[in-house]
Order: structure tokens, then sequence, then C-alpha cells
């Protein structure tokens, strides 16, 4: 991206802020009704700096504003404070789209309880039943290539132990799983899958947990999955 491009030629120092307390806490985001509010301070001290902050609701503690930190030049020319007017901008887009391409990692616990309640409550109106089971759907991956290709990709595909969910974990077998082809983040696994990670699943994988009976078949030039998911297929694991 271009003005971050050119603002690491002239940065001198980037320095999160260790917040107002004093304390060096690591604050946790847990809203996501706030933005980036970047903006460069030209004078008063040698160079140009931006001074970058958290505007809004972002935890529950009651504070609104929240300094994250501080990128700085201390060259003082016109093409340097373009350079760091552009960066401002490029910061508060980049926060905004970040924030809301993955709103569940900052939605409080129990929003997302809620919203997973009331897919449920939708999935068994849908089916007409009043079961909390998911039905699975059967799934075939067929993926081809040279031996070496398709080699790698199935090491990769049966490399980990699927999502270490806080409130279901593994038990640390290597097996297949989606997880392996399109990581569920840590804090997500943290939150538990009933908190965040159903959903997070729903929005990312596309169906909201992880596949199961995996049956393989290799033939020459291809290699086929057969394996079941829950209530649709994972049709975004693989962009």
């Amino acid at each position: 991206m271009g003005p971050l491009t050119s603002s690491e030629a002239i940065l001198d120092y980037v320095l999160p802020c260790e917040h107002e307390t004093g304390r060096h806490e690591k604050v946790k985001l847990t809203a996501y009704e706030f933005s980036c509010d970047a903006s460069v301070n030209y004078g008063g001290s040698e160079g140009i700096y931006i001074d970058c902050y958290l505007r809004g609701k972002f935890d529950e503690s009651g504070r609104s504003v929240l300094h994250v930190g501080t990128l700085k030049t201390l060259r003082r020319d016109l093409e340097a404070l373009q350079i760091m007017g552009e960066l401002c901008g490029t910061l508060t887009f980049c926060v905004d789209r970040y924030v809301n391409q993955n709103l569940h990692r900052y939605t409080p616990n129990d929003q997302l309880e809620r919203e997973y309640e009331r897919m449920r409550s939708e999935a068994r109106k849908a089916g007409g039943a009043e079961t909390m089971s998911e039905p699975l759907v059967e799934c075939l991956l067929q993926v081809t290539g040279d031996s070496a290709v398709l080699n790698t990709f199935d090491k990769q595909f049966r490399s980990g132990t699927g999502p270490q969910w806080s409130d279901r974990l593994c038990d640390g077998t290597p097996r297949y799983s989606l997880h392996a082809l399109f990581p569920v983040p840590e804090d997500i696994q943290r939150r538990g899958s009933q908190r965040a990670g159903k959903l997070w699943c729903q929005d990312y994988w596309k169906t909201p947990d992880d596949l199961t009976d995996m049956q393989v078949k290799r033939v020459k030039g291809e290699r086929r999955y057969r394996f079941f998911t829950p209530v649709r297929a994972p049709t975004d694991v693989l962009k």
C-alpha cells in the first residue's frame, strides 16, 4: 500500500502507548462501537508525529477515549508532512475495515450468546423440529495436481488438532480440520465455541463447526475428500 510504503522510509519510531493508568496494562477491546482517530501534530516538538486514539465504546470501563500509540519522524519538510497526513487517513480506513470484518472479536459475550440463540431458534423453526441438534451436510472436496502439490495440501489439511475451544478441548490427536486451512483466531478460541466460535465459523467457514467423519480416496493426480459439516458446506475455506 502506497502510504505505508512511503511512511516506512521516514518514520523514526512507532511507540505503542502504555496507557494513561501507568500500570502498563493491555486493554482488552470488548465492544466495537469505536473509531480510530489519527491526527498529525506539527510544531511544538522536534519533527512531525501522529497521535492515535480510539474514540467511542471499546470496553465496559466507561472510558470513551484511549490513546493507543504515537508514530514520529524527525523530518519537518512539506513532503514529510504530506506523507504523515496521508498515513493518518490510511490508518483510519484500515482500522475501520478490520473491525467491520472481525466484529465477533469485539462483541460482548452476552450479545454473542443472544445472537447464537436467535440463529439456533431460526434453524429449529426452519427444520420444523424442537431439537437442538444440527443437521449434517455431506461434502465432497476434489483437489487435483501433481503428486508433490497433492501431498503438500494433504499434509496441511491434516496437520492440526482443530480449534482448541476453551469450553470444548480436543484430545490433541492430529486430524483433518477446517482449522488447518482457515485457522480460527486464538482470541476467538479462548472465548469458547458456544460464545464466539460458532458465530465466527458461520461467518468465515460458512458452517458453524468443524468437519467430521473424513474419508479420503487417493487416485493419480487427484485427492477426493468426503466429510460432513453441520448445517451447510464450508464454501469459504479454500478461497
